[in-house]
C-alpha cells in the first residue's frame, strides 16, 4: 500500500498549504526600465536555474508580467514560472524556495510518458504503430492475442477501445499488479474509434517501454530524458504499484524546473542545447487529437489546435465548442494534471509556462466569480493576462472567462465498474 500512501500523502501536502496562498509573496521580477533586447538565454547547466531577465529584454510588458504572476500567486500556486527565450522572466513569490523541489504533478505524469516514448522512438527501439504484444511479453506480462493487438499509438491518444472507470483504475493503482488487471478488462469500444480516458492503461504504456528499451523505465528516463535536459537525480521521484510497475498516468513528483526543461525541450522540436532527443515529427503528431470524442487530446498531450475540445468524460463526456486554452495561440499545448499542475507550452512565441501548488478552487479568485469549483478559470485568466503583455507579437483579446456548458448529469459507467455491452464479439 506504499503507493496509496504516496499519492494520499502529494495531495494531502497540497491541500496543505493553503495557509500560504493568504497573502502570498510579491512576485519576483528583474526591474529594469528600459533592458537591452536579447535574442535568448544560455542553456542552464544541470542544478542551474534558467537565467532570469527582465521582462522587456524578452518582449514582454513588465507590468502585465508582475500582474500575472501575482495574479497566479493569489490563487493558490505554489509555484508560477514564466520563460521566454530560454530565460526566467518571473516566477510566484512561494517559487523562490521550492523551484527544484519535487512536487506532485499528478497526471502531467502522463505527458512525460509521451516525450519517454518519443525517445524511445527516436532511438528506433519502438515505433508508434507496433503492437503491444511483444513488448509487454518481453517485459514479463502475459497477454492474450487482442490486447496484445492494441497499438502503441492506442495507448498515446487514450483509444485502446478498452473498459475503463475512474474509480477501478486508481483502485487497482495502488492495490494490485494494475498492468495484469489491465489485460484482464473487457472492452467498451472498438480500439482506434472513441476517447477513453484512462489511468492505469498509461502504466502498462510505461511497461510497454521497458519491453522496448530492454530496462527499467525509470532508468531509461533519467539516462534518455532527464539527465540530458539538465534535470538532476535530487529533483524527482516516481511511484510504482504493488506490481513493481511504475505508475505512468500520476505518481511523478518533479520540481517546477524539471518542467520547464522538459516544456522548453518539447517546445523546441525535441532539440536540447543542439542535441536531438525526440523526432519533430512525433511531436507533431502528439499534438494532433485522435477523435470526434477529444479533438483536443493528442499523444497524452493537450492541445489547442483544434477549435473542439473535449472533456475527460467524469463525471460525463462532453464535447465543447471552444479551444484547450482559448486565449493562447493555436499552436499552444501543455501536460496538465489535477488540482491545477499545468506546464503551457507555446512554440510560435517561445514561451513556457509552469504553475504546480494547491487547487485554484481553495482560494477566492480576486478577478471575481468563476461559476463553480473544479474549473480552469485560473488558467484561462492567467494566459488572458499574460497574452496582453506580449509586446513584439501582440495577441488578440478574448472574452473574460465563462464556465463551459454543463451537462447536469452523471454517467456512473465513467466512474464505477459496472458492467457495458462489448461492441462486438471479443474472443481471448
Amino acid at each position: 500500500m506504499s503507493s496509496w500512501i504516496r499519492l494520499t500523502a502529494s495531495a494531502l501536502a497540497l491541500l496543505s498549504v493553503v495557509s500560504c496562498t493568504v497573502a502570498p509573496p510579491a512576485a519576483d521580477i528583474t526591474d529594469d526600465p528600459d533592458p537591452e533586447p536579447i535574442a535568448s538565454c544560455a542553456t542552464p547547466a544541470a542544478g542551474d536555474d534558467f537565467e532570469q531577465v527582465a521582462p522587456g529584454a524578452v518582449g514582454l510588458d513588465a507590468e502585465v508580467v508582475r500582474r500575472t504572476a501575482e495574479y497566479v500567486a493569489a490563487t493558490g500556486a505554489r509555484s508560477y514560472r514564466i520563460h521566454r527565450h530560454g530565460c526566467l522572466v518571473a516566477d510566484g513569490g512561494l517559487d523562490r524556495g521550492s523551484a527544484d523541489d519535487p512536487q506532485p504533478g499528478f497526471s502531467m505524469t502522463k505527458g512525460v510518458v509521451s516525450l519517454v516514448v518519443g525517445r524511445a522512438e527516436q532511438l528506433g527501439l519502438l515505433d508508434v504503430d507496433d503492437p503491444v504484444g511483444p513488448h509487454l511479453r518481453r517485459a514479463g506480462v502475459d497477454v492474450d492475442d487482442v490486447h496484445g493487438a492494441l497499438t502503441v499509438r492506442q495507448f498515446l491518444n487514450q483509444t485502446t477501445g478498452v473498459r475503463m472507470a475512474f474509480a477501478q483504475d486508481l483502485i487497482e493503482a495502488v492495490s494490485t499488479d494494475s498492468v495484469a488487471a489491465f489485460t484482464d478488462r473487457p472492452f467498451e469500444a472498438v480500439p482506434g474509434t472513441r476517447f477513453i480516458y484512462a489511468q492505469t492503461a498509461v502504466t502498462v504504456l510505461a511497461v510497454v517501454v521497458e519491453g522496448a528499451v530492454g530496462r527499467d523505465v525509470q532508468d531509461f528516463a533519467r539516462d534518455e530524458l532527464f539527465r540530458p535536459v539538465g534535470i538532476q537525480d535530487r529533483e524527482w521521484r516516481w511511484a510504482r504499484d504493488p506490481g513493481g510497475n511504475t505508475q505512468g498516468f500520476a505518481g511523478l513528483d518533479l520540481s517546477p524546473r524539471g518542467f520547464a526543461r522538459l516544456g522548453m525541450l518539447a517546445g523546441s522540436g525535441g532539440v536540447w542545447n543542439g542535441r536531438r532527443l525526440i523526432r519533430a515529427e512525433y511531436l507533431d503528431q502528439a499534438q494532433q487529437g485522435a477523435t470526434s470524442s477529444n479533438p483536443c487530446y493528442g499523444f497524452l498531450i493537450r492541445s489547442n489546435r483544434s477549435p473542439r475540445c473535449g472533456s475527460d468524460g467524469v463525471p460525463t463526456a462532453q464535447v465543447y465548442d471552444r479551444r484547450w486554452l482559448p486565449p493562447a495561440p493555436v499552436d499552444a499545448f501543455g501536460f496538465s494534471g489535477a488540482f491545477d499542475q499545468e506546464t503551457t507550452v507555446i512554440p510560435s512565441l517561445d514561451m513556457v509556462v509552469v504553475r504546480m501548488g494547491p487547487p485554484a478552487f481553495l482560494t477566492v479568485d480576486p478577478l471575481g466569480p468563476t461559476g463553480g469549483l473544479f474549473n480552469a478559470a485560473w488558467s484561462y485568466r492567467s494566459t488572458r493576462m499574460l497574452m496582453q503583455g506580449v509586446l513584439d507579437a501582440p495577441q488578440p483579446l478574448v472574452p473574460d472567462w465563462t464556465p463551459d456548458p454543463d451537462s447536469r448529469t452523471v454517467d456512473v459507467s465513467r466512474i464505477l465498474p459496472i458492467p457495458v455491452p462489448a461492441p462486438w464479439p471479443v474472443r481471448r
